[in-house]
């Protein structure tokens, strides 16, 4: 009977992690940045959709005599289905300085894909489908060098996009084969790299108050389920916002439901072990 409990709860126990894990395997190998010179990276390719967002686990072979201390550059490539960054890469790789991501399916960087990376100093997200960036996206990785966003559908610039920068050692940037612009600076002076962010803010505009207001109504489940993306009023951001949050609050259902399925057995084994 004890037997027969236990193994009950580890299936429905097993359903519940395998349908939340998120693994990724790395290639281990060293590649060379003009800025940081040859560093050790986790290069991964055609990662599997996950219902999570968050890395669970990473596997892999260092090479000789390295860690996962010593990764310094996340390379994502190769994957035409995923729809977002992968967060909890720190908890991994704590030292990442560059990070490139090529061939997705993301739309919209919200902001806070970057937020665990402070000492990140080099971006490259190319031939992907991304249209739209918040303002927020480096609010915590202050010292970036390059930032390399061709070859996407860029259509709207958050307008305080590179507020938060250091305009002394920011020198590259690619807006190349986008909607809205397809400017340019390589290793440029300060002067023409704040010409381009001015040029940017004109061809990109894009209003990241209506953004945040609407965010913070999203919260409250009513304004949610009554919010409809036929509205032709409505912008992009918003409905692709509303549709996430519906993901969510099914998983969570999901969760949930599990959750309840293990304590009713748990509920279920115990009164028989009573009754006996």
């Amino acid at each position: 009977m004890k037997f027969s409990i236990l193994f009950e709860i580890f299936i429905v126990t097993q359903i519940f992690v395998t349908s939340n894990s998120f693994p990724i395997n790395c290639n281990f190998t060293t590649v060379k940045f003009n800025q940081l010179g040859t560093v050790y990276e986790c290069s991964t390719t055609n990662i599997l959709a996950s219902s999570s967002i968050y890395v669970t686990s990473i596997t892999g072979t260092h090479l000789n005599k390295k860690n996962n201390n010593d990764v310094a550059s996340i390379r994502i490539q190769g994957n035409d289905t995923l729809p977002f960054v992968p967060r909890n890469f720190s908890y991994f790789f704590p030292n990442v300085k560059t990070m490139t991501i090529y061939n997705t399916q993301i739309e919209t960087l919200y902001g806070d894909e970057l937020d665990e990376f402070p000492q990140l100093i080099h971006l490259d997200f190319q031939y992907s489908i991304l249209k739209t960036i918040s303002s927020r996206l480096f609010e915590k990785t202050p010292y970036m060098v390059d930032i390399w966003l061709p070859n996407n559908k860029i259509a709207k610039v958050g307008y305080d996009l590179f507020t938060p920068l250091n305009m002394t050692i920011l020198k590259w940037i690619s807006f190349r084969n986008n909607v809205c612009t397809s400017s340019q600076v390589s290793n440029g002076a300060q002067e023409d790299v704040l010409s381009l962010i001015d040029a940017i803010r004109q061809q990109c505009p894009y209003d990241d108050e209506f953004v945040t207001t609407t965010t913070t109504f999203l919260t409250t489940s009513t304004i949610t389920q009554n919010l409809y993306c036929a509205d032709e009023n409505l912008e992009d951001f918003v409905c692709d916002l509303k549709n996430s949050l519906t993901e969510v609050q099914g998983n969570l259902s999901t969760k949930n439901e599990i959750i309840d399925s293990i304590l009713n057995i748990l509920r279920e084994n115990v009164t028989a072990i009573n009754e006996t």
